[in-house]
């Protein structure tokens, strides 16, 4: 079964409930915008990028666990020190490094478990938890974890993402009902498609 034919497939499923799912609609563009990402470091070099990168595995990893900031010098040094912690690093993904000082608001979105009669002020049904803070996702939402629903949240997200992401939101919140969405939106435009949102997982797991 070739690649894009298991891709039709797990979009129509609505859920994805593995990390390697993930990945394959994430590398595919599926979800929208995403920073430029390579599955090893030979296509980093082979692709003349010099800047900082993430390393990331698709088998899942703590967000405390992910390196961020990482240099084709000190990359086979980290890989190293993943594996003596125990970290899985077969199948590992690499994205650029965003630029977190252009950071606006960075976390997670879903359709409000509780559903929108939970407050009155969620009528539209979503709940975000994000954070302000200008570091890597794990590390900003670990100083500060704010949440939001309904039409706060709703106001929150449209303040923050452009037209383009927000319809990109809208469309994943369609599509899997029952995910997160995890996302991080800037103050310029980012990643493959010079949007200010890009969108790293949809997840069920």
């Amino acid at each position: 079964m070739d690649d894009w034919r298991v891709i039709k497939e797990l979009w129509e499923a609505r859920r994805l409930e593995r990390k390697p799912h993930n990945y394959m609609l994430y590398h595919a563009g599926v979800f929208g915008n995403k920073p430029k990402t390579w599955d090893s470091l030979q296509e980093i070099r082979e692709s003349g990028y010099e800047g900082k990168f993430t390393i990331r595995s698709k088998k899942g990893i703590r967000r405390l666990d992910t390196p961020y900031g990482i240099s084709l010098e000190n990359a086979e040094e980290v890989i190293q020190e993943m594996r003596a912690k125990g970290i899985p690093t077969e199948g590992l993904a690499f994205n650029e490094s965003m630029p977190d000082e252009n950071l606006t608001i960075q976390g997670e979105v879903c359709d409000n478990p509780w559903g929108p009669a939970s407050s009155p002020w969620a009528p539209t049904g979503y709940l975000v938890v994000y954070s302000t803070i200008k570091k890597p996702m794990n590390i900003a939402l670990a100083e500060e974890r704010l949440v939001l629903e309904g039409l706060a949240a709703d106001h929150l997200l449209k303040r923050n993402l452009d037209t383009q992401s927000m319809i990109d939101l809208e469309r994943l919140l369609t599509q899997f009902p029952s995910s997160v969405i995890e996302f991080a939106s800037y103050s310029c435009a980012v990643g493959q498609l010079d949007r200010n949102t890009v969108f790293f997982e949809v997840r069920n797991y």
